[in-house]
């Protein structure tokens, strides 16, 4: 896969387009082919060592172009989950995607996440301010003890409702 990435360097426009964004700016690429954009964000990703994120139209597009990253990669760039639509009583739903959403946008303002993918649904929605976000933030260790009413005091200062049966 090396060769292949390689292989950008011999192209001026890829070139041009990699010096651009190494001095700092910003850039939209169109009108390229799904694979050959794939191709592209790998080269970058493989030859510079700045952030990306990647906007994507739809679920669908970012979720292949995801899978074509890790075959370029060898590394799975995670997707920025959007909201999903409840219609019945929320107090019995899973908020799986909720936790992966707080993971990611966590990541990313700690400066962990080097290459993200997003949709504009995703990217559109309201969501905690960065310095809240940090603030809530807290880990848990195995072996190490705590004390529940810290913990209970620090989940519901962060928004968290007592309720029965947590995940």
């Amino acid at each position: 896969m090396e060769k292949l990435l390689s292989a950008l360097n011999n192209i001026k426009e890829y070139t041009l387009l990699r010096d651009f964004i190494s001095n700092g700016k910003s850039t939209a690429l169109t009108g390229v082919s799904q694979i050959c954009r794939s191709h592209l964000i790998a080269g970058l990703y493989a030859h510079t060592d700045l952030p990306i994120t990647v906007l994507c139209q739809d679920d669908m597009t970012a979720k292949r172009l995801q899978e074509e990253l890790t075959a370029f990669l060898g590394m799975q760039a995670p997707v920025l989950c959007s909201r999903e639509l409840t219609l019945y009583d929320s107090a019995v739903v899973s908020r799986a995607w909720e936790q992966k959403r707080l993971r990611q946008l966590y990541d990313l303002l700690c400066g962990n996440t080097r290459l993200q993918i997003m949709t504009w649904d995703s990217m559109s929605q309201r969501t905690i301010p960065p310095d809240v976000l940090r603030s809530a933030a807290f880990t848990l260790k195995p072996g190490q003890e705590y004390s529940l009413d810290s913990i209970m005091e620090k989940l519901s200062g962060s928004g968290y409702p007592h309720c029965a049966m947590v995940e």
